[in-house]
């Protein structure tokens, strides 16, 4: 079987599902159409076999008219069956492919693009979001388009029977319909306040089971449950007035057909007794009533999946139409090293910051070297290690390697360049052998022995009964800091790259594991450029050159001996720290 083009993430949803989808969406709507044309033909065929059959007691007739309704009736059900098949297929398929696209886009937002969104929302949008737009789809196949084909069949099948009688429908049909736009028009806005409310009630559960040790630690069990407890009230609030919004149309609409029934029996009641009305044609009469009583009663509940159905597409679709910033991604160079790293009047600062988080900076390092980059909290540091894997790209100047500008590398052979350690250690949900192969997925044990050997993780490793295949806990919390601190640099050292980012990576470890780290490390210079962030002096006076940045200028550049002699913030820095110049 061939495999399908991948979804366009620049679509609209509804672009989404036509794409892949339309020719079996036709195909279960046209057996839903099969399905109304039988429903519609049974109170006709109902009627023939009361007035020509049972009434001149022509029981071959009935016999015939009787096997001809149950043909229709099978028939009716034979394509019941087939669009619930479809409709099941494809609502679950498109689902699936719509949370695919999410992914996908979301996996490729750049910094500044996630955080426009909280994490709440997204998981909010990818999962519970997705199911009520799975669930229109769904409806739509299986019930929804029979309403119009039922309901607008059934007038005419009336209208054909008696045309007087049909009359009641001008009255009846307006006074549905403004109910529906009264309920469509009250509902939406309430509907997104729900998915807001929700994304509230999940942003906050997540929030406190990440720092669940911060709360016991302080005893903040009342606040949070507070907090928690007006959130959930909130929704609860919402979510009843929303239902009650919606609730009131079925009832209304039932009233009003119910109405119209009692109305067109009493009066074909007396057309009956005039004989200008067969008891037969009533009963038929009755039918394609109800028949147009379960199309607007649908048709209420199409309009309440509707409402909660087009919030949630408006919010995927913020996600799929988010506006890109500009990190450009058509880049093409190749190359197996990475050559001398560059920055030339690099400057950058945050969306709608006043500030700039980097100015002006200008510094060369050959490949191989190992790089310190000091300097206080808001220096800019951190800034300017994550412009290396082009999280971000400068506002300004150029940041190069090999001669050439980032942004004309290919973007994904330039990411597999480098590893990156952040400060705070990201472990994901497996074993420690699983987490390992992250840096590279054809590893052996040797390999991330030697990793974990470099990182100080090998004896801790072995001293539990599983080894390397013991569990991490969710995001490592069955680990120390300084455990998984330990195992995200083996983890970038298993990838072997070009270059190794350490974003002030060994905060929670303690003085005597950071230097035998620092030893076992100076084996890889030569192999790998190492560019190391750290508010510790002590951490980077081993470097060949060191950056020294204050507010977001760089203030200095040299090695420990050079910097002592020339930059008065470096000699501030190591009195600070009490960190001998020698």
């Amino acid at each position: 079987m061939s495999q399908r083009s991948p979804l366009s993430e620049s679509e609209s949803v509804v672009n989404l599902f036509w794409h892949r989808y339309r020719g079996l969406f036709i195909l279960g709507v046209s057996f839903v159409g099969i399905e109304a044309f039988c429903d519609l033909l049974q109170p006709t065929l109902l009627a023939q076999l009361i007035d020509e059959g049972v009434r001149q007691h022509r029981l071959d007739l009935v016999a015939h008219q009787g096997l001809f309704m149950l043909l229709i009736a099978g028939i009716g059900a034979g394509a019941a069956l087939i669009r619930n098949r479809l409709a099941s297929v494809v609502s679950q398929k498109f689902g699936a492919d719509l949370r695919s696209v999410l992914y996908r886009r979301v996996q490729g937002f750049t910094h500044r693009e996630y955080s426009g969104f909280e994490p709440s929302t997204l998981v909010t949008r990818l999962t519970n979001d997705v199911t009520q737009i799975q669930n229109f789809v769904n409806g739509i196949m299986r019930v929804f388009a029979k309403a119009p084909l039922l309901g607008v069949g059934a007038l005419v099948m009336a209208a054909l029977l008696n045309l007087k009688l049909s009359l009641i429908f001008l009255v009846v049909v307006p006074l549905v319909a403004l109910a529906g736009w009264w309920n469509a028009s009250r509902g939406f806005p309430l509907f997104r306040l729900v998915q807001k409310g929700v994304d509230r009630v999940n942003s906050l559960v997540r929030e406190v089971l990440r720092g669940i040790r911060v709360v016991k630690a302080f005893d903040q069990f009342a606040t949070e449950r507070k907090r928690f407890a007006e959130a959930n009230n909130d929704l609860s609030t919402t979510s009843t007035t929303a239902g009650r919004v919606v609730a009131l149309f079925n009832p209304l609409v039932s009233l009003i057909v119910n109405l119209a029934v009692v109305f067109l029996l009493s009066w074909g009641n007396a057309l009956a007794a005039r004989g200008q009305m067969e008891p037969g044609t009533i009963i038929a009469y009755v039918n394609y009533i109800t028949q147009i009583l379960f199309a607007l009663v649908m048709t209420g509940f199409v309009l309440m999946v509707f409402v909660r159905a087009k919030a949630s597409v408006e919010r995927v679709t913020e996600i799929i139409k988010a506006p890109r910033s500009g990190l450009k991604v058509t880049g093409t160079f190749q190359a197996k090293s990475l050559g001398k790293l560059e920055a030339r009047e690099l400057s950058f600062r945050f969306p709608e910051a006043e500030m700039w988080t980097l100015r002006g900076l200008s510094f060369s390092i050959d490949e191989g070297m190992m790089v310190g980059v000091l300097g206080a909290m808001g220096s800019g540091k951190s800034t300017l290690a994550r412009l290396l894997p082009r999280f971000f790209d400068p506002d300004e100047g150029v940041l190069q390697a090999g001669g050439r500008p980032l942004p004309e590398w290919d973007l994904g052979l330039w990411r597999q360049q480098l590893a990156w350690v952040p400060e705070k250690a990201v472990l994901f949900g497996g074993t420690i052998r699983e987490n390992l192969l992250w840096g590279r997925a054809d590893a052996n044990d040797r390999e991330l022995a030697q990793a974990c050997e470099i990182a100080q993780a090998l004896n801790f490793i072995e001293s539990f009964p599983l080894g390397w295949d013991t569990p991490v806990g969710q995001r490592g919390m069955t680990l120390s800091g300084g455990q998984k601190q330990r195992l995200t640099l083996a983890r970038a050292l298993v990838r072997r790259p070009n270059l190794l980012i350490l974003d002030d990576s060994f905060s929670a470890l303690d003085a005597w594991t950071e230097s035998q780290i620092f030893k076992a490390m100076k084996t890889l210079l030569g192999q790998m450029t190492i560019f190391q962030v750290s508010q510790k002096a002590s951490a980077v006076r081993q470097a060949d050159i060191i950056l020294v940045l204050e507010q977001g200028q760089l203030v200095g550049a040299g090695t420990h001996d050079q910097l002592v002699k020339a930059c008065s913030v470096y000699r501030e820095i190591l009195l600070s720290q009490g960190v001998s110049y020698v």
